[in-house]
């Protein structure tokens, strides 16, 4: 695939009540049509309960971050890393639904500085539009075109991580681990 320039990541940042530690943050990823806000309260739960740091961000065609009519996999990967090196963060534990998920292990498998991944719940967000009508908080049309072929979506992977990590599935999901 060819490198593409990642976009500048939009994201919310919650601090724990009193000073946050020193440690890696925790950055959440949501999935493919799903933005920052589909974490409600958590990132502040798990702000408070670890004392780090915590990111919620929308990727590439999603939320407010930049849209483009180049996405994938592979640039939902560089587009994480930039944003870590924006923030300043070498390490981070990243916990992702679906397409964060994916997101998540590659960065892994790329970058193998990654502690730790997680899922979480779904939804569907919408965002009102200058007309009063609502419509998808997400780049449709681009995530469209996209996931139509399965080798526009993500190259293969390849790597391995060494570090600690777990998977959490639901029971009929189609997806084996």
């Amino acid at each position: 695939m060819t490198k593409i320039e990642p976009v500048p990541l939009v994201y919310n940042l919650v601090e724990p009540d009193g000073d946050a530690i020193d440690k890696p943050p925790v950055i959440f990823l949501h999935g493919l049509s799903a933005s920052k806000e589909i974490w409600h309260d958590i990132p502040k739960t798990v702000a408070n309960a670890t004392k780090r740091k915590v990111y919620a961000v929308d990727s590439r065609n999603h939320g407010e971050s930049p849209w483009s009519d180049v996405f994938n996999f592979d640039c939902n990967v560089d587009d994480l890393l930039h944003f870590m090196d924006t923030i300043r963060a070498p390490k981070a534990i990243l916990i992702g639904h679906s397409m964060g998920g994916f997101t998540s292990i590659k960065t892994a498998l790329k970058a193998k500085k990654v502690p730790k991944f997680d899922e979480n719940g779904y939804m569907i967000p919408l965002k009102k539009t200058e007309d009063g009508r609502y419509t998808f908080k997400s780049n449709i049309e681009g995530l469209q075109n996209t996931v139509k072929s399965a080798e526009q979506l993500q190259s293969s992977l390849s790597g391995k991580f060494e570090g600690p990590i777990c998977f959490i599935y639901g029971k009929i999901s189609p997806f084996q681990v």
